[in-house]
């Protein structure tokens, strides 16, 4: 998404330059990046379906290496469903009245209430956070079970071909210098299941690892 480097450095940036090269006389290529960091398959999901397909794309790339990691509950269930509670709470997180009122509240809360104390203790305690681990005392689940994370796939493929699009995946890269988020993080599993989707699908799959 383009952390650490200029714009003109970002993945997407440098992408757009080697496709306008390459592409046909009076062909005008735009890469746009819809990156976010901490982002999974059901985010770009949801994203695509919100406003993505109305920028009319020829291409999809999608890459997300977040999909295994742990926490307290999936995404799914993190997220209120589609419907008029969605679009309000989209309204209010807009304002920065709602914001201060709600950290307010949820700090009155943890004042008041022992457990709700010891939950934000348990996850904020000294400089290095203690989420937990998929099994344990306190065991978490994966953000995207594996079972979702390859319908997620196969759902991507399909609207894109649906829209008129391609579809690509990209098995993002390793970054073995951190061994602790690369445990927490990297299931050879998920890798495994991108490349049985895209087999009986039908989509390329690029390895950069």
């Amino acid at each position: 998404f383009g952390n650490g480097v200029t714009g003109e450095q970002m993945w997407s940036s440098v992408l757009e330059g080697l496709l306008q090269e390459h592409a046909p006389r009076g062909v005008r290529v735009e890469v746009l990046n819809a990156a976010c960091p901490g982002w999974t398959t059901w985010q770009g999901l949801e994203l695509l379906d919100a406003w993505g397909w109305s920028y009319e794309p020829d291409l999809v790339i999608a890459g997300f290496n977040n999909d295994p990691g742990p926490d307290y509950f999936t995404d799914r269930e993190r997220v209120v469903p589609a419907g008029w509670r969605r679009s309000a709470l989209g309204v209010a997180f807009r304002s920065e009245l709602f914001l201060v009122g709600r950290e307010a509240t949820l700090a009155l809360a943890r004042r008041l209430s022992p457990e709700a104390r010891a939950r934000y203790a348990e996850r904020h305690a000294g400089e290095k956070p203690r989420y937990g681990g998929l099994e344990g005392q306190h065991p978490l689940v994966r953000r995207v079970p594996l079972g979702e994370f390859e319908d997620n796939l196969r759902r991507l493929d399909a609207a894109a071909r649906e829209n008129g699009a391609r579809f690509a995946w990209i098995d993002m890269p390793v970054n073995r210098s951190l061994p602790d988020l690369v445990e927490r993080y990297v299931s050879w599993d998920y890798r495994d299941a991108a490349a049985l989707a895209a087999a009986e699908e039908g989509f390329p799959v690029v390895e950069v690892d």
